[in-house]
């Protein structure tokens, strides 16, 4: 029984690391989407967004660079640089994970500083497809991304 329970425990701990793995190193990320209006989807707010996501194996911390390109009301098209601290469940299939960050919204006489929080579900490991929402403070907004990560 002993014996059992010894190989028992040194299984769950190898099949732990593994997603743990999932999270260590550099993963890239793209996507697109639209803002979230009155509890529906807006197809006039589009955007798309480069990351780039830093992490430890083991660790459920990480860091996230993104760079954002909106539709704004008055100016057409703007981009943000933002930088999050992502928080991830290291799970070997479903990774659920939270984002805060802070940014820069707009460049020239129109830039202001803000933040953003939000969530999201990242499937198949560190290659796969994400699904998130985001509100972004300093447009107002909350935006719904769906892309693919490598």
């Amino acid at each position: 029984m002993r014996r059992l329970l010894v190989v028992g425990s040194l299984f769950v701990a190898l099949a732990m690391a593994r997603p743990a793995a999932a999270q260590a190193g550099i993963s890239l990320g793209a996507g697109v989407g639209s803002s979230w209006h009155d509890s529906k989807i807006s197809s006039d707010d589009l955007h798309g967004l480069v990351y780039l996501r830093l992490g430890l194996p083991l660790v459920p911390y990480g860091a996230r660079g993104d760079f954002l390109v909106f539709d704004a009301p008055d100016a057409g098209t703007e981009m943000a640089l933002i930088g999050s601290a992502v928080m991830s469940l290291n799970a070997p299939l479903i990774q659920p994970y939270a984002l805060l960050g802070i940014g820069k919204y707009g460049f020239g006489d129109n830039s202001q500083s803000g933040f953003s929080f939000g969530a999201g579900v990242r499937i198949g490991g560190k290659r796969g497809l994400f699904v998130e929402g985001r509100r972004h403070d300093p447009i107002n907004r909350t935006l719904l991304s769906l892309g693919i990560a490598f």
